[in-house]
């Protein structure tokens, strides 16, 4: 008796544990002051842009980890994170995503939020990664960033 209610609480316990992590994964909130977020908005997966923009971002992975850039992908009303092709799409129940989705209307969209959680730029167009890396680069955080990385060399 003893042995079944320990299996049926463990699975209790790793099912909350499971559905947090979930919830909180597309809490935008979560991020702040730890990530940058850019978030890829699209219609289509085979959507010329939208291609263009991963495959951009997949060659400078080293700068986006380099400067805490989360990237999450957006399509209809679901979500993922990464740059790989995901077949796990999650649907979207939080309000982050739909407060940047109405900022445009087109069916592509990219935007950057930073460490404080503000959006600090969005386009319609592909954002090159040299362009991001030049915001990211100038903003406050991120210089202080720099400067704290040339102390400790």
């Amino acid at each position: 008796m003893l042995n079944k209610f320990l299996k049926y609480s463990v699975s209790i316990l790793l099912l909350l544990t499971f559905s947090t992590g979930i919830m909180t994964a597309q809490d935008l909130s979560t991020h702040q002051w730890k990530n940058r977020i850019l978030i890829i908005d699209f219609d289509e997966a085979n959507q010329k842009n939208y291609i263009e923009q991963i495959r951009d971002l997949k060659a400078h992975q080293a700068g986006l980890h380099e400067r805490k850039l989360v990237v999450y992908q957006i399509r209809d009303d679901k979500y993922c994170i990464g740059l790989d092709d995901h077949s796990k799409w999650q649907k979207i129940t939080n309000e982050d995503f739909q407060k940047i989705k109405k900022k445009t209307s087109s069916n592509f969209s990219v935007s950057l939020i930073g460490l404080d959680g503000g959006i600090k730029k969005q386009q319609t167009t592909v954002f090159s990664t040299n362009k991001l890396f030049r915001i990211i680069d100038s903003m406050p955080m991120r210089r202080w960033e720099l400067r704290e990385m040339k102390k400790n060399k």
